[in-house]
């Protein structure tokens, strides 16, 4: 089992929407992380660009793990369908 914690969500949550680069939001992803790590449990977050990701993503940290939300996979798949039509 393992946590992800999406950033973009947990910051409006905590009164910093579209700002999840705040102090207060990377401790509360830190302590997520730290209390995943006790448990012997992977964590991660969910981020669809690398300003998100960026801050919070360290090849190093283990256990880490990085997803993409489904929206982001979604929108994707649209875009190429539509694409397909115009060609």
């Amino acid at each position: 089992m393992s946590c992800f914690v999406g950033p973009g969500d947990l910051s409006a949550n905590m009164g910093a929407m579209g700002n999840p680069g705040a102090a207060h939001v990377q401790e509360a992803i830190a302590s997520v992380r730290k209390a995943a790590a006790a448990a012997g449990r992977a964590s991660g977050i969910l981020a669809s660009v690398k300003a998100d990701a960026g801050p919070l993503f360290s090849p190093t940290a283990s256990p880490w793990l990085l997803s993409v939300p489904t929206s982001v996979l979604l929108a994707r798949g649209s875009d190429a369908l539509v694409a397909s039509f115009k060609q």
